[in-house]
């Protein structure tokens, strides 16, 4: 892994780089189209409005966060693990209501701790560089 004039590059930085546009890119999903949760099943559309907007401006927030954190090379573990707390609350709501869950919908819950998991993976590889960057070890390439 390398510091590009303050950006990690390398592989965590490839799949932290994937991981958090995929997350803004389902955040402006459901900030557009707020009622298309797959895994949501409130009641009334107006919560389903509401949650879907409020889920899609924190994944819209938290991508935006580890792309600029990859961008500066300062950061990005934090950023990488509010994710996987973001991502582990989430899926710890899905287990609490586990037996009232469709098919389909236990199969997100499973698909969120995954995701959590590999941004777990990711967030420790990027601590390491971090670490690495802020004490001038890694080398910087420049533009």
């Amino acid at each position: 892994m390398v510091v590009v004039s303050g950006a990690i590059s390398g592989s965590a930085g490839r799949v932290a780089t994937v991981l958090a546009a995929g997350r803004v890119a389902a955040g402006v999903v459901s900030l557009v189209a707020p009622r298309g949760g797959v895994w949501l099943r409130p009641t009334a559309a107006r919560e389903a409005a509401l949650l879907g907007r409020g889920l899609g401006a924190r994944d819209v927030l938290l991508g935006a966060g580890v792309l600029r954190a990859l961008a500066s090379g300062r950061g990005t573990a934090e950023w990488g693990w509010f994710a996987v707390a973001s991502d582990l609350v989430d899926g710890a709501g899905g287990a609490l209501e586990w037996r009232r869950l469709t098919p389909a919908e236990r199969t997100w819950v499973g698909a969120v701790f995954a995701l959590a998991a590999c941004e777990a993976a990711v967030a420790l590889s990027l601590a390491g560089a971090d670490s690495e960057a802020a004490r001038g070890i890694l080398p910087v390439v420049p533009e």
